[in-house]
Formats: C-alpha cells, structure tokens, sequence
C-alpha cells in the first residue's frame, strides 16, 4: 500500500541508529507488508556490525524466508550455528552456501575482483562450519577434509587453524598439529594465544616422546616461519587464481545473475506508479 511504501521510504532516508528504530516500527505496524524482508535484512546486518548475536540471528533467519539465497547470511549462520554446537542446522546452511556459490554470476555495478573475492569468503566459512560442526560430532577426518579446504578458499582463517589443530592431533599427525598451531599464531587473530600455548605444550611432549621426530629438533620459533612462509605461498596462490578468475569474468562481460546477498532486491513501486 501507498502508507507502507511512505512509511518504508522513511526508514530508507534516516541514519542509524534511528533507522533501526524506524525498522523495528515498521515491523510492527506493517507485520504482513511485502517490504518486511527489506527490514529485516537491515536489522540483521545492523545487530551483525554492533555483535548482537541472538538479534542477529533471528532477523538473518527471517530475511531468509522470503530471501532464501541470501548468501552472506547463509553462510553466516552456519558459522554461528557451528560455534553453538547446532550441527544441523550449521550443515544444512552451509551446504545450501555452497551450492549457491557455484551457480552465482556476476552482477552488473560489481568489479568482478571484489565478486570473485567475497565468494571465496564465503565459501571458506562455509566449508569450516561444515568442519567444526564434524568435530563436535568427534569426526576427525571429516573435519581436518574441511577446515582445510576453508584455509584454501581464505588461508588466514585462524578458527580454522586452530580447530585444524585438534582434528589432526586426535588424528595422530602431530607434525600437521604443530603446523596449524603455527600458522594461527602467525596469523594473529583471536586465536594466536591459545594456539601459542597448545603450540608450546605438544612440542614440549614430543620433544620428551618423541627425541629422535625431525620435529623435535624445531623451535616454536621456527615453526611460526615455516607456517608464516607457507600461509604466504597459499596466499599468493589464491590470490592468483582470484585474479584469473575475475579476468574471465571481466573478458566474458557477465552482467547479468543473481547477487551475493550483500544487499536486498529493490522494494516494488508505489502503488499507482
């Protein structure tokens, strides 16, 4: 109706956080609008940036009923989900995430650098919520399968690292432990000093276990350049491959296809325009 499109047009023009406010009002004086995917969606991305989780997740859950492939925030949810311990629900919207990101095409008004470039984010929190959520189900081949394939797709990854880490040692590699360790410290992210401590408590064990390991003889130091110098190579290998694929993109001249969900289809005219 003409009172919901003016009163969406409000929300539309104000700045935050009154826009968030306008948002909520909207919500509840037009429940059964057509514009309400549109409210949510900004609600979501609004309690996202200032780390409201549960509002975040409720309003990503009901943008994704009427927008059910918005990517970012399938991908999203399944890495809450499996930070939770919600495997299903982690798995089922990282696989619905993954096959998105294959069948996407570049939009118009997007370098294809930056297409190419968020997809990959994408996938690579996809692939590790499918792998944390195997490692709470105590699967350590599948979850060590992909977390690394999350550090393909972003090799900086420092969860993944780290929850690398505990899939391999459960495993027995105690050299591709010490290595993931390594790299999350490298990193520097919120998991390097967890890491810096686990890193330092299995070396010291194999050290004591395992004298005659060629991993004995490396100093935690030197493992934190090995992985550093490797966490580079990968870097500059996907970076590669990222920039190859958008020239493609860039020489086919693909306008037309679905976006990545960062923003939400335009709202329908006004009635009467």
């Amino acid at each position: 109706t003409k009172e919901e499109w003016d009163a969406w047009q409000v929300v539309e023009q104000a700045q935050m956080p009154e826009k968030k406010e306008l948002a909520l009002a909207f919500l509840q004086n037009h429940p059964e609008s057509g514009l309400t995917a549109n409210a949510h969606f900004l609600l979501a991305r609004y309690y996202d940036e200032i780390g409201d989780l549960e509002k975040y997740i409720l309003h990503a859950e009901k943008t994704l009923e009427d927008l059910p492939n918005t990517l970012d925030f399938l991908a999203r949810l399944a890495f809450y989900y499996s930070e939770q311990g919600k495997t299903q629900a982690a798995v089922k919207y990282a696989e619905r995430a993954l096959s998105l990101a294959d069948q996407l095409q570049k939009p118009d008004g997007v370098q294809a650098i930056d297409f190419v470039t968020q997809k990959a984010r994408l996938k690579s929190e996809a692939y590790y919520a499918i792998g944390r959520a195997s490692l709470s189900e105590r699967n350590w081949n599948k979850a060590a399968e992909y977390l690394n394939q999350a550090l393909q797709f972003d090799p900086k990854h420092d969860y993944a690292c780290f929850r690398l880490a505990l899939a391999e040692r459960n495993l027995n590699h105690a050299g591709e432990a010490l290595m993931a360790y390594a790299r999350a410290v490298a990193i520097g992210g919120v998991a390097a000093g967890p890491s810096q401590a686990e890193l330092d408590r299995l070396l010291k064990l194999i050290k004591e276990r395992m004298p005659s390991s060629e991993w004995a003889g490396k100093s935690a130091q030197e493992l934190v350049q090995m992985a550093a110098q490797k966490m580079q190579e990968e870097t500059n290998r996907l970076n590669s491959e990222l920039n190859l694929e958008a020239q493609e993109l860039d020489a086919v001249n693909t306008g037309l296809g679905q976006d990545l969900g960062v923003t939400p289809p335009p709202p329908p005219p006004p009635p009467g325009r």
